[in-house]
């Protein structure tokens, strides 16, 4: 019987305004260097972009602070890259996003008025949460809870906030300023701080360990795979992605060839090695699959 395509975890990176895909189901630095894929080269709508995010259809989002007197905005583009809209309204500096499971999309504007700006899955204006000192970073959970990180050398390096983006609380350390934020496969908060260390929280604040080696140039968002394992742009220059397992030991690392300024993981599994194909909802899997199946049968006949 004929084998049908491996299906690939994808892991997309931004980098000189472009989007490629990396497949980290493979088991080596080389072999994940080697599926380097192009999603989105060349578009006017990726320029000086800093955030990427997916929505539980496939589709994403890519944060741009644009080019002198393009303005800003937030661009939504369908699972198989094609442009489809853009935000701009209270868009000054759009630095990170973030998508809920009800698909509203938050936005980490770091313009002249520093806000998170809410919006639903529309691309209405929800809401916003104002007058924010020097934030960095940002991260959401599935159920709309809201994490900022500050630029802070002491103190309340980041605030909580719930769905209704009210104030929860706030987490306080000794340690330097917050790098970046994201929400583990478990629902635990995951804070990159610059001195290279990652503090883990739970989801109301609670502290509970820290990973790292205390390397001041791994200074990112941390990003999880469907495995629980942990990636991190590496390096002073991050033109290098590592890759942690789920306890926080290092496995190893790849280079991407020059600067990038994001990453974040695709929400579905998709046929390899196309980043355009991508499988949209569990429906279309389950068909692929079927289809798979059946020629399985047909060879094997």
């Amino acid at each position: 019987a004929a084998a049908g395509p491996a299906l690939a975890e994808l892991l997309y990176v931004i980098q000189n305004d472009n989007i490629y895909s990396y497949d980290v189901s493979l088991g080596s630095a080389s072999a994940i260097a080697a599926s380097r894929q192009n999603v989105l080269v060349g578009s006017p709508y990726v320029q000086a972009s800093y955030g990427m995010a997916f929505d539980s259809t496939g589709s994403f989002y890519v944060s741009s602070m644009g080019s002198a007197g393009s303005g800003s905005w937030v661009a939504k583009f369908d699972a198989y890259g094609n442009y489809v809209s853009q935000i701009t309204e209270l868009m000054n500096g759009p630095l990170a996003v973030a998508v809920d499971s009800a698909d509203n999309l938050y936005v980490l504007d770091v313009g002249p008025h520093p806000a998170v700006v809410k919006y639903t899955s529309a691309g209405a204006v929800y809401g916003s949460i104002a007058n924010l000192p020097i934030p960095s970073s940002l991260a959401v959970s599935g159920a709309g809870d809201i994490y900022v990180g500050f630029y802070v050398d002491k103190g309340d390096r980041i605030k909580m906030y719930g769905s209704d983006m009210m104030p929860t609380g706030t987490i306080s350390s000794d340690t330097n300023w917050v790098n970046g934020l994201a929400i583990g496969p478990s629902g635990n908060l995951y804070s990159v701080d610059s001195f290279g260390y990652i503090d883990v929280f739970t989801a109301t604040g609670g502290y509970l360990q820290q990973l790292g080696n205390g390397n001041p140039n791994d200074l990112t968002t941390p990003v999880f795979d469907s495995a629980g394992n942990l990636y991190l742009f590496t390096g002073s220059d991050s033109i290098s992605i590592a890759k942690f397992s789920a306890s926080g030991a290092y496995q190893f690392s790849w280079s991407v060839g020059t600067y990038a300024t994001a990453m974040t993981y695709g929400p579905v599994l998709v046929p390899a090695p196309s980043a355009y194909a991508m499988a949209i909802g569990g429906i279309v899997i389950v068909a692929w699959r079927s289809l798979r199946q059946r020629r399985r049968r047909d060879h094997s006949a």
